[in-house]
């Protein structure tokens, strides 16, 4: 993997209470890390936006776990609806998969009506931090 930065180069990151750090590349093991870990940006705003992404997909999944109370998707199950939010025409909705696994960011649900309860409480974010962002 190529380095894109070289030594004195800014660069900012997201620390460990999700508030985003500025640094220069100097080759250091921490700078190769967050490199490596896609904790590196070119610009304040783009980590920003990262960070915002990041604890709004925290939240959802936990929404998502609790609902779901331990389930698992199956997926050599056919007969199984596993319920995820989609975006269509610009609007989020609930949509039922029995077996494709597009392996979504925001996972999938047991139930129709959890995954609609997610929708009503994250759209909007959703919308704003991963289609108009």
């Amino acid at each position: 993997m190529q380095l894109p930065y070289e030594y004195a180069d800014k660069y900012f990151f997201i620390n460990e209470e999700g508030v985003v750090g500025k640094s220069r590349w100097d080759n250091r093991n921490i700078d190769i890390n967050r490199f490596l870990q896609g904790n590196i940006f070119k610009t304040k705003e783009e980590a920003k936006l990262e960070s915002k992404r990041r604890d709004l997909l925290a939240k959802f999944r936990e929404f998502r776990d609790v609902y779901n109370e331990g389930w698992k998707p199956d997926w050599t199950d056919f007969d199984e609806a596993k319920w995820s939010a989609v975006l269509s025409e610009g609007k989020l909705s609930a949509l039922s998969v029995y077996a494709n696994n597009s392996f979504d960011a925001f996972g999938h649900f047991k139930n129709q009506v959890d995954c609609q309860r997610a929708i009503e409480l994250f759209g909007k974010e959703i919308i704003e931090l991963f289609v108009e962002a």
